[in-house]
């Protein structure tokens, strides 16, 4: 690292020449009368340029002088020593203009520096000219229906751009020299398809290379190309086919949250603490087309609604109420209009409802309460007509999800006693656990929640962390899961 430079001042005769860096100065000097009075004083410079790419075309030195028009020196190629005589006394400010895009200045710039009488300062610019830089281009894909023809990305100058192909997990470097003109460029990922999300905003502004790689990452994750998913994001409630997002609450003078979309994928329910029109807690229903939205409960309790809510032929939903702001309530069902209201459960302590895909049973997470403040929660399923023939499943679980095929449930695992919660799957009939980390090492950023099924059970959906909420895939083949990776921001999905 190089130390800032400093001034020094010695005692000199008033020195008048002032020659570019590669001439040096003549020791003579004009003739003066000793007995005029000294009015100036001296500035020696000295720039020392480093790297293995010079600045060939050279630059120059501006002064602008205290109450005095700027003083203008050429630099030749490598620097070096520059007198500046018969300067004007006073505080004066020093700049480098006109060097190469890769070079820079090392320290503080621009300068200022004092000519005090009689006297020549010292002053020291380091310039730093390195080799030629470069752009590295990685792209990361993951998920179903991923593209492997490969995208094409775009890096744009000030009037040109470069244009190239880049595999589906691809990595390419381009060297400054192949780069367009300008100082600022730009890279833009293309040709990535609607049921794939760029996991960053695009597009990307480059800094200057100035010798160095500049890395950029597209980690694009991609969802069956038929499938859609409903879910939340600041108290929005949204639906997307893989890349763009559609608010479906936003409009609706009502936050949203914990959205459960339709087996036909043409309407969402989702819940509201309450609106601008003074309505209280209830279940909105939206259709996905925007044809039309309505009220189905409204209530003096939060109402809620799991992922999987709706029954197999899209007739009926299931829901929970919460009681004084408790977070566990009871179930109830209800037809899809809003009609027909049944409880099933009569003691407040459960939550989090799912429909089994054959219609028959609906899972849901039951509370034990121990003493105030210390809840256990456990995984049951039941008679979905009528509520009976309740059973335990899971011990110390929550958030029940059906596979598509009714063999397996997801949940939230809280057995490990981890400060963050994880992600399993059990056989229907409560055997067979599978965690995820089977150790028990759970980062706080995939810390798991509220799983969701893909539409063809390879994969599941759930929401992770707690600072950042994002929305997690994971493979999962029946035995083993996969490496969990990000797919976007939000959480509660709802996957069809």
């Amino acid at each position: 690292m190089f130390a800032f430079p400093t001034i020094r001042r010695r005692a000199a005769p008033a020195l008048f020449c002032a020659l570019a860096l590669s001439q040096g100065c003549s020791n003579d000097t004009a003739p003066t009368d000793p007995g005029d009075p000294v009015s100036s004083g001296a500035l020696r410079l000295t720039i020392e340029e480093t790297g293995t790419r010079p600045d060939t075309n050279g630059y120059e030195v501006r002064i602008t002088l205290a109450q005095a028009g700027p003083l203008v020196r050429p630099v030749q190629q490598g620097g070096g020593s520059l007198l500046l005589a018969d300067l004007p006394l006073g505080q004066h400010v020093l700049r480098i203009e006109g060097l190469a895009a890769h070079c820079s200045i090392i320290g503080i710039h621009p300068r200022t520096f004092t000519v005090e009488v009689g006297e020549t300062s010292t002053l020291e610019v380091r310039v730093f000219c390195p080799g030629p830089g470069a752009v590295l281009i990685k792209t990361v894909s993951r998920g179903r229906d991923v593209f492997m023809g490969g995208y094409h990305f775009a890096i744009g100058g000030d009037s040109t751009a470069v244009v190239r192909s880049i595999g589906a997990s691809d990595s390419l470097v381009i060297g400054e020299e192949d780069l367009p003109a300008g100082t600022i460029r730009f890279v833009r990922l293309n040709g990535v398809p609607d049921n794939c999300w760029v996991d960053r905003e695009q597009p990307v502004l480059l800094r200057p290379l100035r010798g160095h790689t500049r890395r950029v990452e597209y980690f694009v994750v991609c969802i069956p190309r038929s499938s859609q998913m409903a879910f939340e994001f600041a108290n929005t409630v949204y639906l997307t086919r893989g890349s763009e997002a559609l608010s479906l609450s936003f409009g609706l003078l009502a936050p949203g949250s914990g959205p459960s979309l339709s087996p036909d994928r043409s309407r969402v329910v989702f819940s509201t603490p309450g609106d601008f029109l003074n309505e209280g807690p209830g279940l909105i229903l939206v259709t996905t087309n925007g044809s039309g939205t309505g009220r189905l409960t409204s209530d003096d309790d939060p109402v809620f609604v799991g992922p999987q809510a709706w029954s197999p032929d899209g007739s009926r939903i299931v829901f929970w109420k919460s009681e004084q702001g408790s977070a566990l309530g009871d179930i109830y069902v209800m037809n899809a209009d809003g009609s027909g209201e049944t409880r099933l459960t009569h003691d407040g302590l459960n939550a989090s409802p799912a429909w089994s895909p054959d219609g028959s049973s609906i899972a849901f997470c039951k509370g034990r309460v121990f003493d105030v403040i210390e809840v256990d929660f456990n995984v049951y399923r039941m008679n979905a007509e009528d509520g009976s023939g309740a059973t335990e499943i899971v011990k110390t679980g929550c958030d029940p999800a059906w596979s598509p095929d009714g063999s397996k449930i997801a949940f939230t695992d809280f057995s490990l006693f981890q400060p963050y919660p994880d992600l399993a799957v059990v056989r229907a009939d409560g055997s067979g656990v599978v965690r995820l980390n089977p150790a028990g090492v759970i980062s706080q950023q995939q810390s798991s929640r509220q799983p969701i099924w893909s539409p063809d059970g390879s994969q599941i959906a759930f929401t992770g962390g707690s600072s950042v909420i994002r929305i997690w895939i994971v493979d999962f083949d029946g035995i083993a899961f996969g490496e969990p990776f990000a797919y976007r921001s939000g959480g509660a999905p709802s996957w069809r």
